[in-house]
């Protein structure tokens, strides 16, 4: 007889959204893949009914619900694990870093990096009970948790020394679409504007800790200024601002790109000349390997996690030394040449970084969780069981 699926109740905050973005993005794809071979039963909670839900697989039963208190988080403490005992749910995933400190489900915490910490050290940040306190007492009392580098987890250690036997390490993965692209000579297209080629491209958003402007600055010191820079991640009402700090003779060489398909970002990494990623502190940094897995150049520093990404593409520069940034760029775009094929060394290294081996560590902890559960939520009476397979999905 073959094994039930383990009932999963995931906080799908990051998919109740108009894009997804970020983490959002490996939360589907691994919600996808166990959807599709039955492991798990899948229930997405969230609180947005305003917001598409973006549902990776019909299987999935959603229910999106609101709940009053937002200002003592009312809804991920309490309404979200009623849900998923109520659900009776094997595994409460908490999947964005926050996490009840209630919990009558076994509960697995994905603390991707410890940012919002880092910045709470700075004098002129104020300090917040809820983050400092709750959480952290949250993650005490979670059967797991799940971080996504090395990195992550040593500074999860440093802060939290008493979580190191519930630490897990399940890196991100590249999607198949980036390790099996091929290039063509078609031009790329952002809105109805055909992209001048060569042309640099910047991923990551306007976080300070992103360092777009230091990108910006590196594109328009040197020989870059040449070249066209295209800027993904930036909120709409954020480009105006973005566009007034770039010298007014190059804004016509500057593409402050709107929200741009998955499906098609694996053609506008392959066709730049190199990516730039001057980011400060990731807790992963999967631009860098999704740059190099279609064999284009990505410059970084090695700070945080970004220094366990150094593949065959990678070009390490220091973090404060804006003319190495600038040399870097004049060499590429000098020796760049149309007819250069993808690395097959670098798309191979990226390869290690699979969706697969993302989804069978993370299926790991789960498993070990429901297995090793104090509150009894696997050991279900055949009445429960029967219930869960009459149990419709929620309309959506």
């Amino acid at each position: 007889m073959p094994a039930r699926p383990l009932v999963v109740a995931v906080d799908a905050r990051s998919l109740n959204v108009d894009h997804v973005r970020g983490m959002g993005k490996s939360h589907y794809e691994f919600i996808r893949r166990t959807a599709l071979t039955g492991a798990i039963e899948w229930h997405l909670l969230s609180n947005r009914p305003d917001l598409p839900m973006h549902v990776p697989d019909d299987s999935c039963r959603v229910s999106v619900f609101q709940t009053r208190g937002s200002r003592f988080h009312a809804w991920e403490q309490f309404s979200l694990p009623r849900e998923a005992k109520r659900r009776q749910a094997d595994v409460l995933h908490a999947a964005g870093l926050t996490a009840p400190w209630w919990q009558p489900v076994a509960t697995v915490v994905t603390v991707r990096d410890t940012i919002p910490w880092q910045s709470a050290d700075e004098p002129y940040t104020p300090r917040s009970f809820y983050r400092d306190r709750v959480l952290p007492l949250a993650y005490q009392r979670a059967a797991a948790i799940i971080t996504i580098s090395d990195s992550s987890r040593r500074d999860i250690f440093t802060r939290w020394p008493a979580l190191k036997q519930k630490l897990h390490v399940v890196p991100l993965g590249v999607h198949e679409r980036y390790l099996e692209a091929r290039r063509d000579y078609r031009s790329v297209i952002i809105g109805e504007r055909v992209v001048a080629e060569p042309y640099l491209l910047y991923v990551g958003g306007a976080d300070p800790r992103k360092r777009l402007m230091w990108a910006l600055q590196a594109w328009w010191t040197g020989g870059g200024s040449k070249a066209t820079m295209v800027v993904c991640g930036l909120e709409p009402g954020a480009h105006a601002q973005i566009r007034a700090t770039v010298p007014r003779h190059l804004q016509d060489r500057l593409i402050l790109a709107p929200f741009i398909n998955e499906d098609d970002m694996p053609r506008l990494y392959m066709r730049a000349a190199a990516v730039l990623y001057p980011s400060l502190y990731v807790g992963f940094g999967l631009p860098v390997i999704e740059a190099q897995a279609v064999g284009t150049r990505v410059l970084f520093s090695d700070v945080g996690s970004l220094g366990e990404l150094k593949g065959p593409g990678a070009v390490v520069l220091p973090v404060d030394d804006l003319q190495a940034w600038v040399r870097s760029i004049d060499l590429i775009l000098r020796s760049r040449s149309p007819s250069v094929g993808s690395d097959r060394i670098a798309r191979a290294w990226a390869s290690q970084y699979s969706w697969d081996a993302c989804t069978d560590r993370t299926l790991a902890v789960y498993r070990f969780v429901a297995d090793n559960s104090p509150v009894g939520t696997v050991a279900i009476t055949e009445s429960a069981r029967e219930r869960r397979r009459e149990t419709r999905p929620v309309p959506r």
